[in-house]
């Protein structure tokens, strides 16, 4: 099983001189741990790792960066952290109950709402979050059925829009003011979608197919997708993460199978892309995940072969990854990964 995440790896209010942190969960010990970057990219375990419900795979972080929820694939659940000043995990706050099998959790822009995308139970949780406890509550209507096996899910910047992927397609939903989604419409997109980002902007769309080792691209328009001219464009194998830097001006892809991360320069006015000078880039065994933290100028990968998490450093005028190293998962066999 393949992660999928909800990350803030574009850290809006952070300078160039602030602290960051990356969470990384391990689905095989049940675990989450915290990260500090050091001066030069490379991470520093804070605090120790803290126990999570069965197989955790998605993470998202609160806006004031006071929690840290993470999903539980095979406890159907949702686990909620209190974070201290210095990113290190504290308390269990709470623990949730989801539909079975989430996959994926979506914060609004303001923290309150929470969504998860429950794989086996093909539905939408939806929950009402206190910004000041970090408590969730269910939200009547809640949840929502969907009527296919979803994949994986992202929210456009204004918290208006939700895509969820599925096999063949990405379904949009517009977020009501009640916080329920309702569907508005399907697109073809992807035979085997694992993975989506949408730029900084929310103008364009990103969807990894892992069958055929592409990337499609897709303009958005009023919540409307059309796809890009060129999509979908190559990568490695077996792509399975996206994410997009915080000008919105390079794509960065994961690819398990190659064991290394493709990085492409995204033309702003029409969302096609090429390859950077140097892509692919090479990262650990069997790479599942990859966090782009903007502000930090930092790039995380998560090996579950090698168990270890890759830092590069990132230059967002060329896109080239530079790497800094490789540090062990204190969980073993990381896969979802969260920064800011």
């Amino acid at each position: 099983m393949v992660a999928v995440v909800a990350t803030l790896g574009i850290c809006v209010g952070c300078g160039s001189g602030s602290s960051h942190t990356l969470y990384a969960a391990s689905p095989v010990t049940n675990q989450v741990a915290a990260y500090r970057t050091t001066s030069g990219g490379a991470l520093s375990l804070v605090g120790s790792a803290a126990a999570t419900g069965t197989s955790p795979d998605a993470a998202a972080i609160a806006p004031s960066h006071k929690f840290l929820y993470v999903a539980n694939f095979l406890s159907n659940s949702i686990s909620v952290f209190a974070l201290g000043s210095d990113g290190s995990i504290g308390s269990t706050v709470a623990s949730v109950s989801t539909g079975i099998q989430p996959i994926s959790l979506l914060l609004t822009p303001d923290g309150s709402h929470l969504y998860s995308i429950d794989q086996g139970a093909r539905t939408i949780s939806v929950f009402s979050v206190d910004t000041s406890a970090g408590t969730l509550t269910a939200v009547s209507g809640s949840p929502v059925n969907l009527g296919f096996v979803p994949t994986a899910a992202v929210m456009d910047p204004s918290g208006t829009y939700m895509y969820i992927s599925a096999a063949g397609y990405v379904y949009l939903y517009v977020i009501q003011t009640d916080g329920i989604p309702a569907p508005v419409a399907a697109y073809y997109a992807a035979y085997s979608p694992t993975s989506m980002a949408i730029d900084p902007n929310g103008l364009y769309l990103y969807v990894t197919d892992t069958i055929n080792n592409t990337v499609a691209a897709f303009a958005i328009s009023s919540g409307a997708l059309t796809p890009v001219i060129g999509s979908p464009f190559a990568v490695g194998q077996h792509p399975v993460s996206v994410s997009l830097d915080g000008p919105g001006t390079h794509v960065l892809v994961v690819n398990e199978q190659s064991n290394n991360v493709s990085v492409l320069t995204m033309d702003t006015s029409t969302g096609a892309m090429t390859a950077v000078t140097g892509s692919p880039f090479a990262a650990g065994t069997q790479p599942v995940f990859g966090t782009l933290n903007s502000s930090a100028g930092s790039f995380y990968v998560s090996n579950q072969g090698s168990g270890s998490i890759s830092e590069f450093k990132y230059d967002s005028s060329s896109g080239n990854l530079t790497s800094v190293g490789q540090t062990t998962a204190a969980g073993g066999a990381p896969g979802a990964l969260a920064t800011y």
